[in-house]
């Protein structure tokens, strides 16, 4: 499955200005972490696997700890109809967001991937507080070290503005594995779970903010991320086209 911004950018991203569009990536955990490493993600320590399945035994299967989550849902009338109802919700009740987090809003249409990509590295990355080393030079280490103090329209900018992101997200999309699809209209979109200061964070760029989905740890991002997913593929009962990949210990 394919991932993207969904649709006319500016139905999904607001506004009048005609925004950027990006060919829409793959769900492919080779994909994933051949583009990671590129950008000088150290894949030798950390890896995206594939999560097969929401039961015990699949999750069993990826190695531990697992420490940011990147999924893929379809957008539809239930997805958005959700989407307004915990805007309204955190506007009314409001939520707690730790400053050391990483977000970004999405203003390129189909850039989903990559920006999932980039609220799970980032997040995870020593730069903020992770454990994971970036490459000094590279483009991960570069760029999350030029915006981590920026807000979430001003990291968005940059990303727009970024030429060396847009040329590595266009072989990733192009590359020679990938099921390369001939329209940039698709309807499904990828989000990233990741732990900070104990609680879990949905990364959306299509939200205003970061969703606080209460506490976690270090040990059980996998399990609370799956109870988020579960949430989502409820409210969509009989759709099959969810994906999830799970930022993990390199296989050995």
């Amino acid at each position: 499955l394919a991932g993207a911004g969904a649709g006319d950018a500016a139905a999904i991203f607001g506004g009048g200005r005609k925004r950027k569009r990006w060919l829409p990536l793959e769900s492919n955990p080779d994909l994933m972490n051949k583009y990671a490493e590129s950008l000088g993600f150290p894949t030798a320590m950390y890896q995206f696997h594939e999560i097969f399945s929401t039961e015990d035994w699949a999750l069993e299967m990826i190695p531990a700890p697992v420490i940011a989550v990147v999924f893929l849902y379809p957008i539809k009338d239930s997805t958005e109809a959700h989407r307004a109802a915990e805007k309204e919700r955190i506007a009314k009740d409001g939520q707690e967001v730790s400053d050391k987090l990483y977000y970004t809003k999405q203003t390129i249409g189909n850039a989903c991937g990559t920006i999932g990509l980039l609220h799970a590295i980032a997040n995870v990355s020593d730069l903020t507080g992770g454990d994971v080393p970036l490459a000094p030079g590279k483009w991960w280490h570069s760029f999350v070290s030029k915006t981590k103090d920026m807000s979430a329209d001003d990291k968005a900018a940059a990303l727009e503005a970024d030429e060396e992101l847009e040329e590595e997200h266009k072989k990733t999309a192009t590359d020679e594995s990938a099921a390369v699809l001939e329209t940039e209209d698709v309807y499904t979109h990828f989000i990233a779970f990741v732990q900070k200061d104990g609680c879990l964070y949905e990364l959306d760029g299509r939200k205003d903010s970061p969703i606080n989905h209460g506490a976690s740890s270090k040990d059980s991002v996998l399990k609370d991320s799956m109870k988020v997913m579960r949430e989502f593929m409820a409210r969509d009962e009989g759709e099959i086209r969810f994906t999830m990949l799970a930022l993990a210990p390199a296989a050995e």
